[in-house]
């Protein structure tokens, strides 16, 4: 009681009814330790005595749905709030530094220092914190760092009004030739720095490998700070539950060249770009909530397939093709190092911010398209072949080209609409997705023993001045072209009973309607791969990977061979299917089967017949063969993911295959041959 009273720690009052107590006592003990007085064994510990003095030195915020503590440093609030006060609790305690102590005192300042999570996301956002102050995008005033403005992320960059970045706006002129899309670019780094999301807006970047691409998102990389950056794909924000999290605090999500598997679901994408308040997870901690600014920026060699064909998806991408590559001599291997230096980063910035002050002003980016054009370029990149053999081909059973010349017109195709062509292996199995096609070998005058496309023609208005020749077998065969010239107007309109693609629009939900029930227990539980002979595998699937599909014979066909004279005799291949099932070794087909075929399987002596008549028609085994051509051009992982949610086994196609009959998706089957109405 003496110490306390000539250290100050108590009065006379103080000591009235009983003694020292509650803080008069904590101080007076202090007081003796720091004298010596008293050996700091005996000390009695306080957390709350320990974390206000932590409390003195640091300054701390805590988002009460996360728990995450953040400390402020230099302008910013950083999440190693924690980290920090664990390590000044040890060096305060020293040898009497127990993991329960140490866990007290964080709860302590965690209690005193927390903030309701609007508070994270209602500061200015037009206010960015840059190396050297505060910067406001509405005036170009550069103001001091304060911990009273509750901001998450710094710019590693100073500002500074005079600047250049020659170097930069040299790489911008190659990787993106368009003033226009060169405009857009800045105006979107820009909008990376604004910490809101009103203008409801992703970045998609196209094109080939070695365009640039990547080195473009590294440049906005180290603009941002790595640490203002996350790295989710957008499959992964679509279906993985933990993702989200991964952008809470982030300027920017940069993923550079996306898988081309399809997007199921965009309800999370479109709550992301939309300013929704979006529940997020981390493993083994409590969900919060927050509201999303980091801009969602992406990179592609082909944009992934979605199904969402809404307005609402559509009118939220910004696409900017990357066209020229940088090969051998013109690539530069150490031009990143050269875009990332201070000055030209600071050049960047200056850019940056004229860029976006007009677009956060208007609410609009500069010489935007309609939602129906980027429809289309989205479409257009996102699956080549499709828009390829809805373009330029048109369904005819005697029609035949060569196989080299339908994948070079599909090349010249590609550098007219400036789509990324896909290799000539990975053409020939995925034109089989969309069109009924028959791979044959002819004598075509000219040009000898070549391998054929049977069962689709050219469209003379996109495909022009097609060259025919004719072969020992009697038929015309497309061998040469003299251009292709796709309608500037947009994807010709074809009869629906002419088209090789069914409409997406009218039939996605439905179909996937079917695919994500879980499968009854009334379920044919005898429907196994067993059920389905080999012969129906579709083509290339059951070789080597990029194997070439089976070339099937004359004989195979019901074509029979014709004499080197081309003298008449046997069936051909445009013949009635029900003649030529009569007059070949074949036994006759069932058409239609209707009911429940899961318990007749689907075998032939020969495998299944030619069919190619018109319609879309394909050859299946199972669930996942069946919905690739159902879907019209879905990606067949993606169908095969679909049936795993289910539960199923991917010969369980049989019970799913009667499914889609009995909505009506399916017109007939006939041994592993259907066609859709």
């Amino acid at each position: 009681e003496l110490i306390a009273l000539m250290e100050g720690a108590a009065t006379c009052e103080d000591l009235l009814g009983g003694g020292l107590k509650g803080e008069a006592l904590d101080r007076a003990v202090a007081a003796a330790q720091e004298r010596g007085w008293l050996p700091r064994s005996e000390e009695k510990f306080n957390p709350t005595r320990v974390a206000q003095k932590i409390l003195e030195g640091m300054r701390f915020v805590t988002h009460r749905d996360s728990e995450t503590i953040f400390i402020y440093n230099q302008g910013v609030y950083e999440p190693w709030g924690e980290q920090a006060i664990r390590e000044a609790v040890r060096r305060e305690l020293g040898e009497d530094a127990t993991e329960h102590k140490v866990n007290e005192v964080v709860a302590a300042i965690r209690e005193t220092t927390y903030r309701a999570p609007h508070e994270f996301h209602s500061p200015d956002p037009y206010l960015v914190c840059v190396e050297n102050g505060i910067l406001d995008l509405r005036t170009g005033e550069l103001m001091p760092h304060s911990p009273d403005y509750l901001l998450l992320n710094k710019i590693p960059v100073p500002y500074d009004p005079s600047a250049e970045c020659p170097e930069i706006d040299r790489f911008l002129e190659q990787v993106c030739p368009d003033p226009k899309d060169r405009q857009t670019l800045l105006e979107f780094f820009g909008y990376c720095l604004f910490r809101s999301y009103p203008i409801q807006k992703a970045l998609m970047l196209v094109g080939e490998g070695a365009t640039g691409k990547s080195t473009t998102l590294n440049l906005l990389r180290a603009l941002l700070g790595r640490e203002n950056v996350s790295s989710r794909s957008l499959q992964e924000l679509s279906h993985d539950r933990f993702a989200k999290a991964d952008l809470f605090g982030k300027l920017a999500n940069i993923f550079p060249d996306l898988p081309s598997a399809g997007i199921v679901d965009t309800s999370v994408f479109k709550a992301l770009t939309g300013g929704d308040l979006i529940k997020a997870e981390r493993k083994f901690q409590h969900p919060f909530y927050f509201v999303n600014y980091a801009k969602l920026i992406f990179s592609a060699n082909q944009i992934p397939y979605a199904r969402d064909m809404s307005d609402a998806y559509f009118r939220r991408w910004i696409i900017i093709p990357f066209p020229n590559k940088f090969e051998g001599p013109n690539c530069d291997p150490y031009i990143l190092r050269k875009l990332t230096t201070k000055r030209e980063l600071s050049g960047l910035l200056n850019r940056i911010v004229q860029a976006v002050r007009p677009v956060l002003e208007r609410g609009s980016f500069t010489d935007q398209p309609s939602t129906e054009k980027i429809r289309e370029e989205y479409l257009r990149r996102s699956d080549p072949v499709a828009y390829f053999v809805q373009t330029c081909l048109l369904p005819d059973p005697e029609g035949a080209i060569l196989k080299r010349t339908m994948y070079q017109a599909f090349q010249a195709f590609c550098r007219e609409t400036k789509c990324v062509p896909v290799s000539e292996v990975t053409f020939n199995r995925r034109i089989l997705d969309f069109v009924s096609l028959t791979e044959v070998r002819l004598r075509v005058e000219g040009v000898g023993r070549a391998r054929v496309w049977v069962g689709a023609a050219f469209n003379p208005d996109v495909v022009r001045s097609v060259e025919m020749a004719g072969s020992v077998e009697g038929r015309r065969v497309a061998v040469a072209y003299g251009s292709v010239e796709p309608p500037s107007g947009g994807e010709p309109e074809l009869p629906m009973e002419g088209n090789f693609l069914f409409d997406r629009l009218d039939r996605d939900d439905r179909v996937f309607s079917t695919l994500s029930q879980s499968r009854p227990s009334s379920a044919p539980s005898h429907a196994r791969d067993a059920d389905f002979p080999k012969e129906l595998e579709k083509p290339g699937q059951a070789g080597q990977a990029g194997q070439e599909p089976p070339m099937k014979s004359n004989a195979e066909l019901g074509v029979e061979d014709r004499p080197e004279g081309g003298s008449e005799g046997g069936p051909h291949l445009g013949s009635d299917l029900s003649k030529t099932a009569e007059t070949s070794d074949r036994p006759p087909t069932t058409t239609p089967m209707k009911g429940n075929f899961a318990e007749t399987p689907m075998k032939g002596d020969d495998g299944p017949p030619a069919f190619p008549g018109p319609g879309i028609v394909g050859r299946i085994t199972d669930v996942a063969r069946a919905l690739v051509i159902l879907r019209g051009h879905f990606l067949e992982t993606e169908l095969l993911d679909e049936v795993e949610k289910a539960g199923l086994r991917r010969g369980d196609g049989a019970y799913w295959l009667e499914r889609a009959l009995q909505e009506g998706e399916v017109m007939e089957i006939s041994t592993g041959v259907y066609t859709l109405v």
